[in-house]
């Protein structure tokens, strides 16, 4: 053995972190040495940042990620180990509210894979994202309100939201008011902030009010719409409804359904018969008591009926008359008042708020008791069958029918129908509807049912029956039509084809068969004659008159004219003519029957085949096929074979005709090696017919002997280094087959034994050594043996007995040793002795030669380690691998020379040479490697390790103040020991005294345990230790303290409210604000802007002064305040930006800026009559002033029109009224009109009380006319009525109640109420009518301006025309019809919408519903210069609408024939000379 001293060992250099590059802007900010800010919500495999490494020694560092494993979730690495680089990536979802803090540590470690690992910490700082929408909390909103509830506090509801952004946003409630709801609610905000768990979020509540009591009656509920917007650019939105349900109460008498009730009841109808089912419900719908019905007995008529109290059926009580006294007398028509009244268990209540009364109209109906009735009970007719459409029947006598009854029971409609009553469309009759009497005629309508020979007379009936009676009484006549007969059928053959049979070849008279024809027509058109065509017809005759068809021609002569086998069957018409010339046809197919007279046909002039000798089959099937072209059993064929010299070796099948051996040849024994056979085919027919053919088969030889080897068994011997070709045995054999041919030729194969160590040379014959064979006699032995086959050429070959090839390897000296196991793997100390043993292998290399001599050296020039961690590890002359061991020469222990060092190499690899020192050859060597590998146990003495501290042996860490303690810092202290035997390491702050931060002795995580504040001290310093238990090192820590935004804005400066005129100019600075921030730096800096309130303000971000940028307007809705939300946000070009906003509500004050307006430009009063005094009230007029208090306070004056006599003003006067809807011009008669006819104008001023005070006029026109001594309406009455309170009754005579009805609608139509007016007109027992005008003032008034003011902007400037329409045109709808019942207006059904069912006590009367139709019909009839007040109630086309039309808004009743003498009635409502006659005016 030979000894080296050992060499220094030299430490690898760590790697060091160098740098963060390649920041992705869009989500990434900071640096790497203090804060990363990292956005949430990054796309999945998005690049954020690149980090760099340096290794002095040039080795590859691989970058991993440890620690924290939220941030091992949220992060991927994209290493490069090669340019010591890693490209830091998104690995998952970064959700910023699924955190507990936003700060974490990414952790980088680096290895160089030489023993050197280091973390590197890089504190991540999750930036919240503003994404996640509003949430409502609670949902559903339900809020269940009692009706007539006063505020209280429990009359609010809270609307509460949830953001889960960390980022606290302002929301804007929103609530969506309808008309309905707009003065019912009020709605508050505040927020608040909830801190109980980190992923809350905020909370923002809205609480909304009661502001007036609920009526369950008019609204049972309402719906709020809540929307909810961040005040923020592009900020997210939500919303939701709020149902407020309003919970009923007693306040609210019975309502009767399904008004108004209108019945009829037939006379004599039994006592119990049902009129009608009143029904009332309890207005009270949420909480309704039961109800009962009376019936008001004050009626005479009212003893005619019950009703019952609880279920309403309203029935007939006595018999009723029609014609008694008492019912003619109301025309048939009366109405009875029911009371529906509410059955209460508790106190009683008020009658009007638990008793209703409604009427029932009742009209009696008439009975129909006559019947139309014929003339005769029965009618005769004749017609000629398939008579066209149209042709009338002759009746042997006239028909007649006739209803006595008048009027509509008299109409009655005729039907054809069959005894049975079902419908019959072979006749019709004319008229099919008469009135009184009618003569019929009886018409065919479908003549394909007038069929002679299916039926020879049709019955039906005659139904007349009334068509506008309920009863429809009707009565029946039956008809009988006599059909005549025509020839209208050809024959028909009894088939549609006929079939027979005859034999081939038949003698002329042979009987074919007979056929049949018949016609349904009768007398000469029954009689048919027979005839036979086509092409064959001439060979067969048919008679005439029987129809019997035999053979025409001599076919047993001539066998061509019928033979089977040409034609086998023969296609014929027959054809039928009856006594008329109609014809018929059937198709007749003669069968010829087959005779034997074909004989068989072989298909081929002659057969050949094949057989091999000795063998029982055919090489090939060989099949004789004959064909006969006769029927079954004539062509029925069987084969034989005729006797010959070789027909005992065959046989053939009699039926196939296939040729089978039977018994086999010898090729050898044969003379001629083609067998020539004969074969016959025979027919099955009588006599029977034959054919005969010749087979042709030839002889085939076999190969029949085996060849054999020349000797059994042969020997050979070859070295174990024989090459390919060398020559082990030669063989030989015979084949007792004919020299020369394919059967005696043999050849070789080795069966078995070669082993791709030998096979045959080319000749086939000699045993030789194969190419790349090894014949390791260590590996397959020293003996071989082959099996050899023996093989002829021929077919089928054959194969003869095997022979043996016995082959002897002599052995020689040319094996490597080698070790086994390769390597061996030993663990020693690393403390172990120099120059002592470390191992001893218990068995050396292995050599397969017996002759071999081994000797054992080190190569100790690739002698390599490795670090604990894996590394490689280069050896150093300090440590240099080559002279650390020795080995025996002879066994192969190993010694260690100098030293070990575990630290440097744990892992140390030897590798072993064992040489054959007595190989064969000099060359190749014959030698062996194996590999020793020696892991090396520690021992602890190494001190521990800071890592990531640079050369200066120092962590300098930055630490925002933000940071809320208790909480981990990005700093991690990390060492490590060299020595593996160290269990654990230790970390400690010294001195212990520093308060602000802890280190955890185990993980080395430092932490905040005290807030940080960077405006007292800005830096810290303090010393952390590291101990394995026996030593210590240190490091220095630097802590630099981050200035951060920890303060919100204050505004300190916010003047509101505010108040403006809406004159202030633009550019007015109204305010100006402040706000403060304790912060430093741009953290402190504030700016301004509006959240709200933008459209009229703006607001210097920098100084945060309000201007006016838009003019204000306060008469526009809206315009009276204008609020303004102001934001203050630090900060302002940061992420980490804090803000504070409030409202400024600024009030617009009015100025005088808006003139009084009216309605219209010109108002005219025609209506006047000159025998008026002084203080008669004509009418009042409104003007109206968008501004408000004195502003809009208005009064009026009148004035004499330019170039008009100031005479107007004696006669006319104007006072200034103040109602709740603004300021009247009330016009009166200033002095009596005596005298005074004529036109007058004056024009009408309104003055405001603003200043400077503003005016606005309209023109007024009165036309005084003559006073009539006979007046329909009395004036001074009608002057009452229009200042008459709501509920007035006014009495009115029944002559004059249809005019003051019209002047009424006149008048409401004037005072724009007409589309809430209602009116009821009721009937009194002595014909007295009531009519009932209620007037809703404040409201309608207020939709009869608006619906003025559009007329006025629809007709673009206002017209002469436009004034007198609204003050004196009635719609066409009030016109009543010229065609008008004699019944009077009290005994016809009130004014009621159709389409609304609305009870008589409320019908209404629509007077401008549609009056935009009437005046277009009335600018009509004056082109076309009508003059006529006719109105045909028919009509319905675009001149007029008929005016009980079912689509008409309202119906008119009909009225007595002295109501359409309406006297001065055109006048009153029209004074125009041009619509004196025209009642539509």
């Amino acid at each position: 053995a030979t000894f080296s001293a050992p060499r220094s060992l030299a430490q690898n250099t760590p790697p060091t972190f160098r740098q963060c590059s390649g920041l992705n802007v869009n989500y990434v900010s900071g640096e790497c040495g203090s804060l990363l800010q990292i956005k949430e919500e990054i796309p999945i495999d998005t690049s954020l940042f690149t980090v760099e490494a340096t290794d002095a020694e040039g080795d590859d560092v691989e970058f991993t990620l440890v620690g924290d494993a939220t941030l091992l979730y949220f992060f991927k690495l994209r290493t490069n180990k090669v340019a010591r680089s890693a490209l830091v990536m998104v690995n998952s979802r970064i959700d910023s509210e699924s955190l507990s803090s936003p700060v974490g540590n990414l952790i980088l470690r680096m290895n160089d894979f030489k023993g050197n690992v280091i973390d590197k910490s890089i504190m991540i700082y999750i930036v919240d994202q503003n994404d996640n929408l509003p949430e409502f909390q609670n949902l559903p909103y339900r809020w269940e309100v009692p009706e007539n509830t006063l505020w209280t506090a429990e009359t609010s509801f809270n609307v509460t939201v949830l953001d889960r952004d960390k980022t606290s946003s302002s929301y804007r409630f929103t609530y969506v008011l309808t008309s309905t709801t707009a003065n019912l609610f009020n709605e508050s905000y505040r927020t608040s902030r909830l801190l109980s768990a980190p992923q809350t979020g905020s909370i923002y509540l809205s609480t909304v009010s009661l502001m007036q009591p609920l009526d369950y009656e008019a609204n049972r509920f309402y719906q709020v719409s809540v929307y909810v917007t961040e005040r923020v650019t592009g900020g997210r939105n939500t919303s939701t409804d709020i149902v407020v349900s309003v919970l009923d109460r007693q306040d609210t008498p019975p309502v009767f359904e399904g008004t108004p009730y209108l019945v009829s009841v037939t006379e004599n109808s039994p006592i119990g018969s049902l009129l009608m089912t009143v029904l009332a419900r309890d207005g009270d719908r949420g909480v309704p008591n039961p109800v009962q019905y009376l019936l008001d007995n004050s009626s005479a008529l009212a003893s005619l009926f019950s009703l019952n109290r609880t279920t309403g059926r309203l029935e007939v009580a006595s018999s009723i008359d029609r014609e008694s006294a008492q019912i003619a007398a109301v025309y048939a028509s009366f109405s009875l008042n029911v009371i529906a009244e509410e059955v209460s268990t508790g106190s009683p209540q008020p009658a009007n708020l638990s008793r209703t009364t409604t009427s029932v109209r009742i009209t009696v109906q008439d009975v129909n008791d006559v019947t139309p009735t014929f003339s005769r009970s029965a009618y005769n007719a004749t017609v000629l069958e398939n008579t066209v459409a149209g042709t009338p029947v002759s009746l042997l006598a006239a028909c007649t029918v006739t209803d006595h009854d008048d009027g509509d029971n008299s109409a009655f409609d005729l039907t054809i129908v069959l005894s049975n009553g079902s419908a019959f469309d072979v006749f019709d009759v004319l008229p099919s509807s008469a009135v009184g009497t009618a003569a019929l005629t009886v018409r065919v309508k479908d003549s394909t049912v007038l069929d002679y020979e299916a039926t020879k007379s049709i019955e039906f009936q005659i139904v007349a029956r009334e068509s506008k009676t309920t009863a429809r009484l009707s009565s029946t006549a039956t008809f009988t039509v006599f059909l005549l007969d025509a020839n209208d059928n050809a024959p028909r053959f009894n088939q549609s084809k006929y079939e027979f049979s005859v034999p081939e070849n038949s003698p002329n008279g042979t009987i074919v068969g007979k056929v049949d024809a018949f016609d349904i027509d009768s007398g000469d058109f029954a009689k048919i004659s027979y005839s036979l065509g086509g092409t064959d017809a001439n060979k067969f005759i048919v008679n005439g008159t029987t129809g019997q068809i035999q053979v025409g021609v001599r076919a047993d002569e001539d066998l061509s004219l019928l033979d089977r086998e040409k034609f086998p069957i023969l296609y014929l018409t027959l054809q039928a003519t009856d006594g008329g010339g109609l014809t018929g046809s059937s198709q007749l197919e003669i069968h010829l029957l087959d005779k034997n007279d074909q004989r068989p046909a072989f298909q081929r002039t002659f057969y050949e085949g094949a057989v091999k000798e000795n063998s029982l089959s055919m090489e090939s099937v060989v099949q004789l096929v004959a064909v006969d072209s006769d029927l079954f059993p004539n062509n029925v064929i069987t084969y034989s074979l005729l006797p010959s010299n070789s027909s005992a070796s065959f046989a053939i099948d009699n039926a196939t005709g296939v040729l089978s051996v039977q018994r086999p040849l010898d090729y050898e024994a044969l003379a001629n090696k083609t067998l020539v056979l004969k074969a016959e085919a025979a027919d099955g027919g009588s006599p029977s017919l034959s054919s005969t053919v010749e087979i042709r088969i030839a002889v085939v030889d076999q190969n029949d002997l085996a060849p054999e080897c020349s000797q059994r068994v042969y020997s050979g011997s070859v070295p174990e280094t024989a090459g390919y070709g060398t020559r082990v045995a030669e063989l030989a054999g015979s084949d007792g087959d004919s020299p020369g041919s394919p059967n005696s030729q043999v050849f070789f194969r080795i069966l078995a034994g070669a082993g791709d160590r030998f096979t045959l040379d080319a000749g086939g014959s000699g045993v030789i050594v194969e190419r790349g064979a090894d014949l390791d006699v260590n590996k397959l032995g020293v003996f071989h043996n082959l099996t050899i086959g023996i093989f002829d050429r021929g077919t089928p070959q054959l194969t003869g007995a095997p022979c043996f090839v016995h082959i002897n390897v002599s052995d020689v000296n040319n094996k490597a040793p080698y070790f086994e196991p390769v390597t061996t793997r030993v663990t020693v100390s690393e403390g172990s002795a120099t120059f002592a043993p470390l191992f001893q292998p218990s068995k050396t290399a292995i050599d397969p030669d017996s002759s071999a001599n081994l000797t054992y050296s080190l190569l100790t020039n690739i002698t390599t380690g490795r670090s604990a961690g894996g590394g490689a590890v280069a050896s150093t002359p300090a440590y240099n691998f080559s002279t650390l061991f020795s080995i025996d020469p002879l066994n192969a222990t190993l010694y260690a020379m100098t030293a070990l060092d575990r630290e440097t190499a744990q892992e140390l690899t030897v590798q072993v040479l064992a040489r054959d020192l007595n190989a064969a050859t000099p060359t190749p060597v014959q030698t062996a490697t194996g590999t020793i590998v020696l892991t090396l146990t520690d021992i602890n003495n190494k001190p521990p390790r800071f890592l990531s501290t640079g050369s200066a042996n120092n962590y300098t860490v930055q630490v925002s103040e933000s940071l809320a303690p208790p909480i981990p810092i990005n700093l991690k202290l990390q060492a490590d020991d060299p020595d593996v035997s160290t269990v654990s390491l230790a970390y400690a702050i010294a001195p212990p005294g520093i308060s602000q931060f802890a280190v955890d002795s185990a993980s080395g995580q430092v932490s905040l345990v005290q807030r940080l504040d960077y405006e007292k001290i800005s830096r810290h310093e303090f010393i952390v230790t590291v101990s394995d238990g026996l030593h210590v090192t240190s490091a220095s820590v630097t802590i630099e303290v981050i200035n951060a935004n920890t303060y919100d804005p204050v505004f300190d400066q916010f003047p509101t409210p505010l108040s403006y005129p809406e004159s202030t100019p633009v550019g007015t600075v109204v305010a100006t604000v402040h706000a403060y921030d304790n912060d430093s730096g741009v953290f402190g800096q504030v700016v301004y802007s509006l959240l709200a309130g933008d459209a009229f303000f703006n607001v210097a971000s920098d100084s945060g002064r309000v201007t006016l940028v838009r003019q204000l307007d306060r008469d526009v809705s809206g315009g009276d305040q204008q609020l303004l939300v102001i934001e203050g946000v630090d900060n302002p070009s940061g992420i980490d930006r804090r803000r504070v906003s409030r409202q400024m509500v600024i009030n617009v004050k009015d100025v005088n800026d808006c003139s009084p307006t009216f309605p219209s430009g010109l108002f005219t009063f025609r209506n006047l009559k000159e025998n008026y005094q002084a203080g008669f009230e004509i009418d009042s007029v409104r003007a109206t002033d968008k501004d408000v208090g004195r502003n809009s306070e208005l009064r009026y004056e009148l004035i004499a029109a330019p170039g008009q006599s100031a005479d107007a003003l004696q006669l006319f006067r104007v006072s200034t009224t103040n109602a709740t809807d603004g300021y009247y011009a009330q016009l009166r008669v200033n002095q009596s009109l005596t005298g005074r006819r004529g036109w007058y104008n004056l024009t009408l001023v309104a003055k405001d009380s603003g200043s400077p005070q503003l005016t606005g006029s309209t023109v007024l026109s009165f036309f005084v006319a003559k006073a009539d001594d006979f007046t329909l309406v009395d004036d001074e009455a009608l002057a009452r009525f229009r200042s008459a309170l709501i509920g007035t009754n006014v009495i009115l005579i029944a002559g004059c109640g249809i005019a003051l009805t019209c002047l009424i609608l006149m008048y409401c139509k004037y005072r724009r109420l007409s589309r809430q007016a209602e009116i009821t007109i009721a009937a009194g027992e002595s014909g007295v009518q009531q009519l009932h005008l209620m007037k809703r003032l404040e409201q309608q008034k207020q939709a009869g301006e608006a619906e003025t003011a559009d007329s006025a902007a629809d007709n673009g400037k206002p017209s002469k025309h436009n004034a007198e329409s609204r003050s004196s045109n009635i719609d066409a709808a009030s016109a009543p019809p010229d065609d008008m019942s004699r019944q009077s207006l009290a005994t016809r059904a009130p004014l009621v919408p159709p389409s609304r069912q609305e009870p008589l006590h409320h019908s209404k009367l629509k007077a401008d519903d549609n009056l935009k139709s009437s005046e277009s019909s009335d600018k009509k009839r004056k082109k076309k210069g009508r003059r006529s007040h006719k109105v045909d109630p028919g009509l319905d086309d675009s001149r007029s609408e008929p005016l009980n039309n079912p689509k008409s808004d309202w119906q008119l009743p009909p009225l007595s024939r002295h109501h359409r003498q309406l006297g001065r009635l055109p006048e009153l409502l029209e004074p125009d000379a041009d619509h004196q006659g025209d009642i539509r005016s």
